[in-house]
């Protein structure tokens, strides 16, 4: 249910996946199995900030402040639940994604320090193929601070990390990130550059999510209240890999 809800979400159809979260946390809960409901609850808060760091980069303004506001709040939401169950072996990612929540609220300088802190330990614990995207921020976070040496030593470690496995949201997000970083450093060729390429694979990205989104409405039907037989458990799995 958890994988199916994500695959959702990701799509961009939190109103499909909401149904698959509730009946996730209902089998966790009644399991008493509170490292599922931590994760669900960080899968859930990446998910919104993702959503809100695309917004930045692509959405229109208006768009913009409310999925930021979302963003944080189940970050905050996810990192105070873990705290009253003692920490879960999440706790080395929440500070990366307040960081890139704080980023979406233009909390620069409060992002940067959590970026410093953190970068390394996320990246040994799992996070390498977000490395592009993460340098971007921090990029954008140098050149919004004035520190425009600093800034474009880490563009050019964000284009170094771009790798095969990376997938398209954050590689579009890393190009985005880059064309404002070049833009406000007063680059313009760079930022054209990258700006074409954040266009070229957020079309392809678009395209991804809404092959998703057909691939689970057929196979699991548009019903609020999620159910699974075998065949759809097969399709689950396949989505899971």
């Amino acid at each position: 249910c958890l994988v199916v809800a994500m695959a959702y979400h990701y799509g961009g159809r939190i109103d499909r996946a909401q149904g698959w979260y509730a009946k996730a946390r209902q089998h966790a809960s009644a399991e008493g199995d509170a490292a599922t409901i931590s994760a669900l609850m960080h899968n859930m808060a990446a998910l919104r900030s993702d959503q809100a760091r695309m917004a930045a980069v692509f959405a229109d303004d208006a768009k913009q402040s409310d999925v930021a506001l979302q963003a944080l709040t189940a970050a905050e939401s996810s990192s105070h639940f873990d705290d009253r169950m003692g920490g879960t072996a999440l706790a080395v990612l929440r500070p990366i994604l307040r960081a890139q929540t704080l980023v979406t609220q233009s909390r620069y300088a409060e992002a940067l320090v959590l970026f410093e802190a953190h970068f390394g330990d996320a990246l040994a614990t799992g996070l390498g193929r977000l490395e592009c995207s993460l340098r971007a921020d921090v990029a954008w976070c140098r050149a919004k601070l004035a520190q425009p040496a600093h800034a474009r030593e880490q563009a050019k470690a964000a284009v170094a990390a771009l790798r095969p496995e990376c997938d398209l949201d954050d590689v579009a997000l890393t190009h985005g990130r880059l064309a404002q970083v070049h833009e406000l450093l007063g680059e313009p060729e760079a930022a054209e550059r990258h700006g074409r390429l954040a266009q070229e694979h957020w079309q392809r990205h678009v395209a991804e999510k809404a092959r998703i989104v057909a691939v689970l409405d057929a196979t699991f039907g548009t019903s609020a209240s999620p159910g699974l037989d075998e065949n759809q458990n097969s399709t689950m799995l396949s989505l899971r890999r």
